[in-house]
């Protein structure tokens, strides 16, 4: 078990550094997660925050934040309706993929890695 878990830190240390540089905070965290469960998606500040169960203007600056990085892209159509979607780059495809492929429990370990926590063996 402890192997594993050696294993694990290893394989996933390109993720953690991804995470740890682009997430500055617990709600970037989640928008990168929310996309990682639904990388396809083109959705309006309204459906992520119900979808997040935040406030929208909770969301305005991470969102912000997370676009500038370019993790995340902002589109306008013709109505003036903006929606977000995940950027089409390459390497952060990758990120997001290799996050989708990680279980409830190594997601969790990430979290704590991420928060600064002891992760006890």
């Amino acid at each position: 078990m402890v192997i594993d878990c050696i294993q694990y830190r290893v394989a996933n240390s390109r993720l953690f550094h991804f995470l740890k540089e682009n997430s500055r905070n617990n709600l970037e965290l989640q928008l990168i997660r929310f996309w990682a469960r639904h990388p396809r998606a083109r959705l309006s500040l309204y459906t992520i925050a119900s979808a997040l169960d935040t406030a929208k203007i909770n969301l305005r600056e991470a969102i912000r934040s997370l676009i500038e990085k370019g993790i995340l892209q902002e589109q306008q159509d013709g109505n003036g309706l903006i929606t977000y979607s995940l950027a089409s780059d390459p390497q952060t495809q990758e990120y997001i993929e290799e996050l989708t492929r990680l279980d409830w429990n190594e997601i969790r370990v990430l979290e704590k890695q991420l928060e600064g926590e002891a992760v006890l063996v």
